[in-house]
Parts: structure tokens; sequence; C-alpha cells
């Protein structure tokens, strides 16, 4: 029996199969919808961020990322993993980024994000007032102490406390000065002759800018300047903008503004150079005992040969942060402890976020033509700073000074540099000498 033609339309729209259209998309579940936070970010080439999706109206929260429509990404646009983690790429594409989850559930719902690259990693915003200073018997001149909260994208906003000490004579120029680890201690007293630096500082000339990433003074927040999420490379931005209020209200105008720090302090400053653009700014930076973690796949995988020791050409050094380190001044920047668990396990499982955290990263700013960059290492430092800060020295391109005049060591200093008297001496040497 004939099937009339308004039945066979009809059934043709009920049943699948028809006309060829069994290759279309399946609709869509009513009510699923994704939704990517942030929905827009600013973010430095070869950084990484970590995007969050949303999934609701399905039990299925799974999502696929990608990065311009492409599952994963791709090397010129950047890379994304199954967790949302995005690596940007070394340089600023033609076109714009988009991010997009799309959820597993239907294939069909997604959520996006824009990401906007720029050559070196964004400042955050800084705003300071004056407070009490800590009692201090062994600084010589009174000083003036501020509170300046730090607000980075990405991170958590963060107060840190500056002790301002200014010579009697008219400035030569400014000096920041950062304790190791993770900051939180001013440095007159983190060292047995921090005071001494502090002093023949003052003596010549020069105005000393004291950081200490806590709360007015104290180890609150106790992870100091690394406290995350955001990983090492974003928490250094609190640094890197304390570096720029302080030249902008501290620092006279026409007079050089230059840095040391200690271990972690001396990271913060290769942070500042490599990826915040901050070349500029400094006039000489002296990085003592590090910068430790140059390279922090190597520093947290511990899978690399060990080194020739700069003070030491003859002895061999490690590449290894350590577990003690990692748990204390690497883990506390992310949500998990991936630092530690690599120095346990040596898994490769997060190398390509450790390479994009790396002070040495393959986009990173070697070149420093304004800048007399000088290294101080300890001739019975046993850790891994000497060899990992030896890798960024060696790596700079061009600076200021010779590079064969661009580090020394002091024979009889620990890790702690200034811990000695020679030590403590030395710095004063250097900055009263590269500093103007």
């Amino acid at each position: 029996m004939a099937i009339p033609a308004g039945l066979a339309i009809l059934a043709c729209g009920v049943l699948i199969g028809c006309g060829g259209s069994s290759g279309s998309a399946p609709p869509s579940p009513k009510g699923i919808s994704v939704a990517v936070a942030p929905s827009s970010f600013t973010m430095g080439v070869g950084s990484n961020y970590q995007f969050v999706a949303t999934v609701t109206g399905t039990s299925n929260t799974a999502v696929q990322w990608q990065v311009n429509g492409m599952g994963g990404g791709a090397a010129s646009a950047g890379i994304i993993d199954n967790a949302g983690l995005y690596i940007a790429p070394a340089n600023i594409p033609a076109g714009p980024i988009e991010i997009t989850a799309v959820a597993q559930a239907d294939g069909v719902s997604k959520g996006s994000a824009a990401v906007t690259l720029t050559l070196t990693d964004p400042l955050g915003t800084a705003s300071g007032q004056t407070i009490t200073c800590p009692a201090d018997p062994n600084i010589t001149i009174g000083g003036t102490c501020y509170s300046v909260a730090l607000s980075c994208a990405g991170i958590a906003d963060f107060n840190a406390s500056l002790w301002v000490n200014t010579p009697t004579t008219t400035p030569v120029g400014t000096v920041m000065l950062t304790s190791g680890g993770n900051g939180d201690g001013l440095y007159w007293n983190s060292f047995a002759f921090g005071s001494n630096v502090v002093n023949g500082l003052l003596q010549a000339g020069y105005i000393t800018v004291q950081t200490s990433f806590g709360q007015n003074f104290t180890n609150t927040p106790a992870a100091g300047w690394v406290a995350g999420p955001g990983g090492i490379r974003r928490v250094a931005c609190r640094y890197a903008t304390l570096a720029k209020w302080v030249q902008d209200h501290i620092n006279p105008s026409a007079t050089a503004m230059c840095a040391t720090g200690n271990s972690g302090g001396a990271a913060l400053i290769g942070y500042a150079l490599t990826h915040y653009g901050e070349e500029s700014l400094f006039k000489m930076v002296e990085p003592t005992s590090g910068s430790p973690i140059s390279r922090l796949d190597y520093s947290c995988e511990c899978s690399q040969p060990d080194l020739p020791d700069p003070c030491h050409p003859s002895q061999l050094a490690t590449q290894c942060a350590g577990l003690d380190n990692a748990e204390k001044f690497i883990d506390p920047a992310y949500t998990a402890p991936i630092c530690s668990q690599a120095v346990r396990s040596h898994s490769t499982a997060n190398s390509a976020q450790f390479l994009s955290d790396s002070a040495l990263s393959p986009e990173a700013t070697l070149a420093y033509p304004h800048t007399a960059v000088h290294f101080l290492w300890g001739g019975q430092d046993v850790s891994s700073a000497p060899v990992m800060g030896q890798l960024w020295q060696e790596a700079i391109t061009q600076q200021l000074i010779p590079q064969s005049n661009a580090f020394a060591c002091v024979a009889d200093a620990p890790h702690p540099l200034a811990d000695v008297r020679d030590g403590a001496l030395q710095i004063v040497t250097d900055i009263v000498r590269y500093c103007h």
C-alpha cells in the first residue's frame, strides 16, 4: 500500500537516517552550560595560567580544553593540558587567542576566555602607607617604615613591609636589600653581618630599603613572597611590583636604583630582570648565593648531572634544590606539592610548567644593556645555589660590565653570604663600585 506524500514527509521528520542527516551533530541536552574563569586574562609570553571550567546542567562536569579551536592547543598559540593549565607561546601570535572548554556531556556546549599576551609579565599595582618601624639598636641612622599593599593578577593580594634609611649626605642611589628563603625577614637581622651591609651602604651615601614579605614585619602570611597558588614566576610579581613602587616613591630622580638579595632574594632579582622587564629600572644588581632556581625543572626533578662549582671548579655540585627547600620555598607557590613530589620520584609530569616558571625559560630576557649584574657566591656554600646561579650568569648575553668580571667568590662564606664579615664587606664594595 502506498504511503501518502504528507505522511512520508512526516516520517522523515521523526525517523533518524532520512535524507542523509545521520552525520549532523546531536542536539545539546537542555540546560547544559559551561563557564570559563577568568573570562579574560593578560599574561606574559611563555608564562602559564590555570583556567577553571564550571559545567552546570549535567552530572558529567568533564571538559575538553582547546586553544583557538584545537584540542590541547599548538605551539603557535599556546598549549593547554587536560586540567586547564595553559602555557603561552614564546612569541605573540598575529591573531587573537581564545581558550575554550567543551562539555564532554554533549560535545557541543562550551565556554571561552580571551587571552592577551604581552612581551613581559605584567606588573601589579601598589599602594603604600607609613607604619611604625621595629626597634633596632644595630642601625645607626633612623628610618621610615611602610606597609605596601600589592595586587598582582592571578594571585592573592599581599602586604609587604619596607624599612627605609636615608644617609645624612645627599643620596647617590637607592639599594633594595632582600633576605633569603621566603623573604619575610629584614636583611639586617637575617645575617650575622647584615647590619654591616646596611650601615656600610648608608655611610657610602645610599638610601637603603630593606624588604620584608610579611604583614608589618611579622611572618604573616608564613609563606612570605612564595605564598600561592599561582606558581613561582607569578608570585615573583610581588617583588617586581614593589621595586617599581620604591623607584617611584623612595628613589630620588636621577639617582641609581640597585638591589641585592640572597638565595630566594637573588631569585626575585632574576625574575624581575628575565620576566618583568625591570632591566630598565635597575642600574646594578648583585644576586648573592643564587639564583638557586634558574631552572626550576632541574631544581625539582633532580635528574640533571652535577656541575663544576664556580668557586671550586675541580668539585662537582648538585643542581637539585633538595627536599627541605622544595617543601618550604617552592611547594607553597602551587596548589599541590609538585616540586617535593618530583624531588622524591624524579617525575617529569610537571616539566612543562616548571620550565615555564623558570627564570631561564625559553623566552627569558637575557640582554641587560643598562644594568650591571654581578654575582657573588660563597666558597663554603654546599647547596645547588652557586651552580644554578652560574647557569643564569653564563646565559646573559649583554650587560654593563664584562662577563669575565661578572662574578666573584668569598672563600669563607656559607650560603647566607653576609654571615661572614668579609662577605658583607664584599657586597658593600661591589655596590659602591657598580651602583652609580
